[in-house]
């Protein structure tokens, strides 16, 4: 079989912002280096460019769920050359590593962490899972030539693991404002949607918030992690009144009945509330499917996303798709509860933001219900700056880029 390192690949052309990430990265002083770009900047073919360039070693590549290995992957390797049978996994049910390529899980690589000594460049996709319970996997990887993280949103991630950005310093940054200007993003209207909570859950949202305040100061002064998960309770209880509460089911069906056809995306923090919007909307006859991480089948899950414009119109998730699902043909989103960090924020934003080939003039329209009073407005603050966010840090190439 041949092997990929011999292949006569053809790579398209790289776009701007692509191409002065792969020449940051080269020009790294120990190529130990973050790149930090939105969702649908194209960060597995700067990765793949990143490879070939260095003289396509062995290679490993992490991501942190087994759909991103197909998509995209497997997917962009076989667009420019690469036979996703040539290509190693290694996972659960598939322990078949290959050089020059091999596939892997954040979970796989925990439990088998001396399969990174094969390898002389390693790939952390979507590299804030190295401070979701696999910081060693970081320094497994001190000796190893290349070292390449990848992540829309770092700062975070960074807060959590100071060490992070001290392995894997960031050489290049964008931003989806600045995707969006050179016209690799869609462009957006992100529309508020305001409610009032009915008196009743007004009542209880006080009095979970006084709860969760109260919660939080004891977790502080005991510096505790039952403080912490008492306050985490209490928040998630919090989530679960803000995404059910009638006035945003009503104002959802409402987006949605005013043109069912466009490929919509609803996000929750709620089983129950994207259970009861796919009844209502089943009984208005307007199709609709549900994607969970209850849905542990995986090919279930592809075909769900698959149908998507195709054979119903209305995607509701919690969660499932923010990290490793493709959709380009959404064109509306409608975002029903608080979606935490910014890193959250902008993959979920992401997905609708995607440029969609078939309708090259898409503009998305973001719709974010807010009930009035509430921490629903910070939801509404992280969609603004992380649609109008603009990063400069680390987009000019530094001179002379060492050869590989």
């Amino acid at each position: 079989m041949t092997s990929p390192s011999e292949y006569a690949l053809n790579f398209p052309a790289l776009n701007e912002i692509q191409s002065t990430a792969v020449g940051n990265f080269l020009a790294s002083p120990t190529r130990h280096a973050s790149i930090v770009a939105p969702v649908g900047i194209g960060k597995t073919l700067v990765a793949l460019s990143i490879w070939d360039r260095l003289g396509r070693p062995n290679t490993l590549i992490v991501v942190p769920r087994i759909v991103l290995i197909q998509n995209p992957w497997l997917k962009e390797m076989e667009r420019i050359g690469i036979r996703p049978e040539t290509v190693g996994q290694y996972y659960s049910e598939m322990k078949r590593p290959r050089r020059p390529l091999t596939l892997t899980l954040y979970q796989s690589l925990s439990a088998n962490p001396g399969l990174i000594q094969d390898f002389d460049l390693v790939v952390f996709d979507e590299e804030q899972f190295l401070t979701q319970g696999y910081a060693d996997l970081l320094g497994r990887t001190a000796a190893t030539r290349c070292v390449l993280g990848m992540t829309g949103t770092l700062a975070e991630a960074a807060r959590k693991n100071p060490e992070l950005t001290r392995a894997l310093p960031v050489v290049f940054e964008s931003s989806i404002a600045q995707a969006r200007g050179r016209n690799m993003l869609a462009q957006a209207e992100i529309i508020p949607v305001c409610v009032d909570l009915p008196r009743d859950e007004r009542l209880e949202y006080l009095r979970l918030m006084a709860a969760y305040n109260s919660a939080r100061r004891m977790a502080f002064r005991a510096r505790g992690r039952y403080g912490q998960k008492a306050a985490h309770i209490v928040k998630q209880r919090i989530n679960q009144l803000l995404s059910n509460t009638t006035p945003k089911l009503e104002k959802t069906l409402e987006i949605i009945e005013g043109d069912p056809s466009a490929p919509t995306l609803v996000f929750s923090l709620s089983i129950q509330s994207i259970e009861t919007l796919r009844a209502r909307l089943e009984e208005r006859g307007i199709r609709a499917r549900m994607i969970t991480h209850e849905l542990t089948d995986r090919a279930k899950r592809q075909e769900i996303v698959d149908g998507f414009g195709r054979d119903y119109s209305v995607l509701l998730s919690v969660g499932t798709l923010e990290v490793g699902f493709n959709v380009p043909n959404a064109t509306r989103e409608i975002i029903m509860a608080n979606t935490g960090s910014l890193t959250r924020t902008e993959q979920r934003l992401g997905r609708v933001l995607r440029r969609d080939p078939r309708n090259p003039n898409k503009v998305a329209k973001v719709y974010v219900e807010v009930a009035n009073g509430t921490t629903d407005a910070a939801t509404l603050r992280r969609v603004n700056q992380a649609y109008t966010r603009l990063k400069e840090k680390g987009t000019r190439p530094p001179a002379r880029p060492p050869e590989p």
